[in-house]
């Protein structure tokens, strides 16, 4: 799971997704795909995709038109998220036609 791959997903399925960096902040990707760490602590070399790579679990929430959340957040763990997102990225293409020209 890449941090390009959970940015698609929020935007494509209109979630905020938010997981725990190592110094105990948060960061949060919104429905528009844009990553912000929250209460960042710490030096600027901040690298979110190590940061993705350690996180076990998921506070995800669906993100309304206005861009205020629109539901309750549910925390999933990291099993259940890769499975989440491994089954959008199957369900996405399901409807599109394969062409070998």
């Amino acid at each position: 799971m890449r941090l390009n791959d959970v940015r698609r997903m929020a935007i494509r399925k209109q979630l905020r997704v938010r997981f725990r960096l190592a110094n105990g902040g948060e960061c949060q990707i919104n429905e528009r795909g844009i990553a912000e760490a929250l209460d960042w602590k710490g030096l600027p070399d901040l690298q979110l995709e190590r940061e993705l790579e350690n996180a076990s679990a998921f506070i995800v929430t669906a993100a309304g038109r206005s861009g205020e959340t629109s539901a309750t957040p549910e925390t999933w763990s990291r099993r259940q998220f890769e499975e989440m997102m491994t089954a959008g990225a199957t369900g996405a293409g399901a409807g599109e036609a394969e062409h070998d020209e």
